[in-house]
């Protein structure tokens, strides 16, 4: 019950929870998650680094300092 309580409170921070009690009480505010993606998806971790974090990468194209 605790857990449930805990969830709720992120709930209003906005973050995404998976227990399916605290999603019917916000599904107003978070969608359905049907299907989660692991680290494969995306090629393995080597895969993952070099597009998106390596030198010249996602990450350096959208990143806009401050």
């Amino acid at each position: 019950m605790l857990l449930i309580a805990k969830m709720r409170k992120m709930c209003c921070c906005d973050l995404q929870l998976l227990s399916n009690q605290v999603l019917a009480k916000y599904s107003n505010v978070f969608s359905r998650i049907n299907t989660l993606v692991t680290i494969t998806d995306f090629g393995g971790w080597n895969k993952a680094q070099a597009t998106h974090f390596a030198d010249g990468g996602i990450f350096d194209k959208i990143y806009m300092p401050q």
